[in-house]
């Protein structure tokens, strides 16, 4: 015959699940509000503890789900202390993006661990001299060791890493903090395994942008991933957990209170969008939307554009790997001190076939106007297009000036005119790929730079609008460059 305790125990050791509702009262002031994301979080997370415990290799786990639904309490405050129930000789590192934070989850855990209530089902002392802020011991060696990424990783190895909110948003801003997070992840952690064939590494987060610490690390190879968004969307990788309107957790996120936030919040619909539901962005701290943009009917377009002449614009990159950007080229015309964008160029190509598809496209568009101007960022893959086009067919090519600042500033620079209608698209399938280039939702950005160029070339007071100036004229050029042209385009 059982005793109460003993079946009490019993059920802990079953369910993480059952463990957490028990624990979180003692633990939190606020109540727990259950959601079936709740149950699932737990199970995932017990059926990788017990895989630790046995020593049985696993991937790692990439979590990412939105603010308030409960990541840090389950991950950073209650699931060490579950492993340690299992099997207390385990070391856990747990990280976050300051100490400060990383310390506060290690204190609630450790009075958890002290309070009377846990102490009467599951005794377990912990080591007077092994017992601070940063790291605590038990009696049959397990240790937890708290810090945040901005310090180094300084000695032990570890059979599980738990790093909650490893990064935070202004980290994405600045390059050398994005590779201090990464290193921090990818290289002094790495090295902290102990060769322990069942490690794991969880990172729970929201995501932050393209560039956060998931994009950074995850390999379908090392990682298994899982998407809960607020909202149901494209991303989500368990929908059974949705109700029928599409939330994850309706008591705790509903569509009023999502609302409410996202009209409140400081870093924008977009930016919130990425964090709560997991739609990622680029980061570029612009005010660049879609709805700044007039879109124009094709027939209007033809009706005003009359005879003017064409300009096109390159960020060219000299690659057929996916993995990295394309050349991106936009064609448009100045009208009454607008420009009006109306076709997109977007391929992954090596040099010589990059160049014989640059100039059939632009000679498709403007056959053999002498008025067409074609401007190229001048870094490196830009400039041997630039000669070879220059030197090498009839096109009249100039080098956009190389720029000083940074995307975000550029982008910056130019939002006032976007916002003021200065540029229009004409409408077509290629508008869904500039838009979401130019807002920060894709993964790529070379229109962005190049809607750049396009607003400082055509819509800058430092020109006078006369652009045949700074070209020769195609009829000056000699007719061998044409025909040497037509040969290696042949």
């Amino acid at each position: 015959m059982y005793t109460d305790r003993q079946l009490f125990i019993a059920k802990c050791h079953a369910s993480f699940y059952y463990f957490t509702k028990w624990a979180w009262p003692l633990l939190e002031t606020s109540e727990l509000i259950d959601s079936p994301h709740i149950k699932y979080l737990c199970d995932i997370a017990q059926r990788r503890m017990m895989d630790i415990a046995a020593n049985k290799p696993s991937k790692g786990l990439i979590l990412n789900l939105p603010p308030a639904s409960g990541k840090s309490i389950l991950f950073s405050k209650l699931a060490p202390i579950y492993l340690w129930i299992i099997a207390p000789h385990l070391r856990v590192f747990c990280g976050s993006m300051n100490s400060s934070l990383a310390h506060g989850f290690a204190t609630d855990s450790r009075r958890l661990i002290e309070s009377p209530e846990f102490q009467f089902y599951f005794p377990m002392k912990l080591v007077s001299d092994q017992n601070t802020k940063g790291k605590f011991q038990n009696e049959s060696g397990g240790s937890r060791t708290s810090q945040g990424s901005e310090a180094p990783v300084l000695g032990g190895h570890y059979q599980l890493q738990i790093l909650d909110d490893i990064e935070c948003h202004a980290d994405l801003y600045s390059e050398v903090e994005t590779a201090r997070v990464n290193s921090f992840v990818t290289q002094q952690l790495s090295s902290r395994t102990g060769n322990y064939k069942g490690f794991q590494r969880w990172l729970i987060n929201q995501r932050l942008g393209l560039n956060d610490i998931t994009a950074h690390v995850f390999d379908p190879e090392y990682y298994d991933k899982i998407v809960l968004p607020a909202e149901i969307n494209e991303f989500c990788t368990a929908p059974s957990l949705y109700d029928e309107s599409g939330l994850l957790a309706p008591l705790l996120l509903s569509k009023g209170r999502i609302e409410r936030l996202k009209s409140q919040s400081e870093l924008g619909a977009d930016q919130f969008d990425c964090e709560y539901n997991q739609r990622p962005i680029a980061v570029t701290g612009t005010a660049i939307r879609a709805n700044m943009f007039d879109l124009i009917d094709p027939d209007e377009f033809e009706k005003i554009r009359g005879n003017k002449p064409i300009y096109t614009f390159w960020d060219s990159a000299e690659t057929d790997n996916k993995k990295n950007d394309p050349t991106g080229g936009l064609a448009c015309c100045k009208i009454d001190n607008n420009v009006y964008i109306f076709a997109l160029f977007n391929q992954w190509l090596t040099f010589v076939p990059l160049k014989s598809a640059i100039y059939n496209w632009i000679t498709s568009l403007t056959g053999f106007d002498d008025r067409t101007r074609n401007f190229f960022e001048p870094k490196s893959s830009g400039k041997s297009l630039l000669d070879d086009l220059k030197h090498n067919s009839h096109l009249l090519i100039k080098a956009s000036p190389a720029p000083t600042e940074s995307k975000r500033q550029r982008m910056n620079g130019i939002s006032a005119r976007i916002e003021a209608g200065k540029v229009k698209l004409v409408k077509g399938a290629w508008n869904t790929q500039f838009l979401a280039d130019v807002t920060g939702r894709s993964k790529h950005d070379e229109f962005s730079d190049i809607l750049c160029m396009i607003c400082n070339e055509l819509l800058s007071i430092k020109h006078d609008g006369d652009y045949s100036k700074n070209f020769p004229s195609m009829f000056e050029r000699p007719i061998e460059q044409t025909k040497a042209f037509q040969i290696w385009n042949t």
